[in-house]
């Protein structure tokens, strides 16, 4: 599995797929970390030198205490990085037709958006309703409801068009 890390600034591609070597960046280290009691304390060895860390993690990402000093590390696997980085990419213009698409299999809970309507971004287009959990679809930006493919109710698939947005 590969991941990226970011630490003030820099980037840092960490490749895990050996349980007893990391690679970072090309460089290959003998590593392994074990916890050594609390939940957030932890014994790493990277060629053979031993370290005491302290990880906690915030909203998202690591706190993590490294021979005195404090980081910030956000981690992402590489395929969520890459998502993210096409979606950003591709943008839809002003005007422009939108497709809001279910991120989830669910039963289409609320619409409370009419065709025509104009919308803020934020506002909620869609509630969708999986596992017990209300799963509100926002407004990605401004817009107008161009049209409405379902009503409370439905049952949707990953990826079905629920609302488009001009």
């Amino acid at each position: 599995m590969t991941y990226v890390a970011s630490v003030e600034g820099e980037t840092f591609h960490i490749g895990l797929d050996d349980p007893e070597e990391i690679v970072v960046d090309d460089h290959r280290y003998a590593a392994t970390i074990e916890s050594t009691g609390g939940p957030s304390l932890y014994s790493l060895i990277v060629d053979n030198s031993s370290y005491e860390v302290h990880v906690e993690e915030r909203e998202g990402s690591y706190r993590v205490l490294l021979l005195g000093q404090r980081f910030d590390v956000r981690v992402e696997d590489e395929g969520t990085r890459r998502a993210a980085r096409a979606r950003r990419a591709r943008q839809p213009q002003e005007g422009e037709e939108l497709a809001i698409k279910s991120p989830i299999p669910g039963l289409i809970f609320d619409v409370p958006v009419e065709e025509g309507q104009q919308v803020k971004e934020g506002e909620i287009l869609v509630i969708v309703e999986a596992m017990k959990m209300d799963n509100e679809l926002r407004a990605p930006r401004d817009g107008t409801v161009r049209k409405k493919h379902v009503a409370p109710g439905d049952s949707v698939d990953k990826g079905a068009s629920l609302i488009t947005l001009s």
